[in-house]
């Protein structure tokens, strides 16, 4: 028997809930692993094996381009975690047979748009389980929870100049291509509607001065939607012109031959460029909230700036606290995103404690009266 089998096993009963995890190796698999044992036991999936460092993990082949082994290391795992991509190539694959199986599911990305249509639903599945979506959806919920009675306006700002993976960058492309969300579109009385207004040289509570382009995504739609918010726009942050450009450019390549070398080749130009960039202007990432409503019969107005120190610990800060949920809470099956499940303020509060955000500006305000600054 196994160390693995004798830690997890007693009289052929195990002791704790097994967690696997595909993707295991990655920057987000690991510290998912690490936030993870020992209260749980891991399952790393990866297509090279390798030595694991915890006696409480163990390192087992998988390959999203084999299906079949998918089959194999979910074998008597208690959830599924997958923290491998790119996601709009292997999400679905590595969803449908989780449901397959009736395992729990967890993705830090994954679409709903698209999964939904792919999958048989026959658990609970929680996709976007990461930053960005994910902690996107959280922080207005969490954070205007008992501070408004109504929301009539909201404003999310999100972005800012990192060093991302090779697979995220796929990801981000992939996400334009196959409209994770729709550019130029707001939520406005109540109605989705275009509107192209490019905000430029905009401070806020950033380092650095950002244009702002509206960007409409599945998960804001789906907050929008269950909270009810008359007028709502979320913005990406464009820090760099020349990201912005190659993105553009990948774009168009990719929806002439979307072919998987093509999105690789593309996807090493931007990260290459944002390497450089990283080097030249520094790193940093950030979200800005702004929010005007009603609270005692008064209006009142509430402005928030979310640092986050990395956006990879957030990703696994986020995927864990859902993972938790599913496993010692009652949730029916279906498709989700974190802030339908989690106790949201509970999940920010917890960030700021383990230092993976920090509330670098936050302001309310009675009509013309302020009340408080932080």
């Amino acid at each position: 028997m196994s160390t693995y089998e004798n830690i997890c096993h007693d009289g052929g009963n195990r002791l704790k809930k097994l967690v696997g995890i595909i993707g295991g190796t990655g920057k987000i698999g690991q510290k998912v692993c690490e936030k993870l044992v020992p209260q749980y036991d891991v399952r790393l999936g990866q297509r090279h094996i390798m030595q694991s460092d915890s006696v409480a993990s163990i390192y087992k082949f998988v390959d999203l381009q084999q299906p079949s082994s998918l089959y194999d290391f979910y074998e008597k795992c208690d959830l599924i975690v997958n923290c491998a991509g790119p996601s709009y190539i292997y999400s679905n694959i590595a969803m449908k047979i989780a449901n397959n199986m009736k395992i729990p599911y967890v993705d830090v990305f994954g679409s709903r748009f698209y999964s939904t249509k792919a999958v048989s639903i026959s658990t609970i599945n929680v996709l976007s389980a990461g930053c960005y979506p994910g902690f996107t959806g959280i922080l207005p919920v969490g954070f205007l929870e008992g501070k408004m009675d109504e929301v009539i306006t909201l404003k999310e700002i999100v972005g800012g100049r990192e060093l991302g993976s090779l697979v995220a960058c796929q990801d981000v492309i992939m996400s334009a291509i196959k409209n994770y969300g729709k550019v130029n579109m707001c939520m406005d009385t109540g109605q989705m509607t275009y509107n192209n207004l490019l905000e430029k040289d905009i401070k806020g509570g950033f380092p650095e001065n950002v244009s702002l382009r509206l960007y409409f995504t599945e998960e804001f739609d789906m907050l929008c939607k269950k909270y009810k918010f008359p007028q709502a726009y979320f913005y990406n942050a464009v820090v760099d012109e020349e990201i912005d450009k190659a993105l553009s450019m990948a774009c168009v390549k990719l929806s002439h031959e979307c072919d998987e070398s093509v999105l690789v080749l593309e996807a090493k130009k931007i990260s290459a460029l944002q390497e450089n960039l990283v080097r030249e202007r520094g790193n940093w990432y950030g979200m800005q909230l702004e929010a005007d409503g009603i609270y005692n019969g008064k209006k009142k107005t509430i402005s928030v700036y979310v640092k986050v120190f990395n956006t990879s610990l957030l990703s696994a800060g986020i995927a864990v606290e859902v993972i938790k949920s599913i496993l010692s809470e009652h949730h029916n099956s279906g498709v989700y995103y974190p802030f339908e499940i989690l106790n949201n303020q509970k999940t920010i509060r917890k960030l700021i404690k383990e230092g993976v955000i920090a509330i670098n500006e936050f302001s309310e305000s009675y009509e013309d009266e302020e009340i408080g600054v932080l």
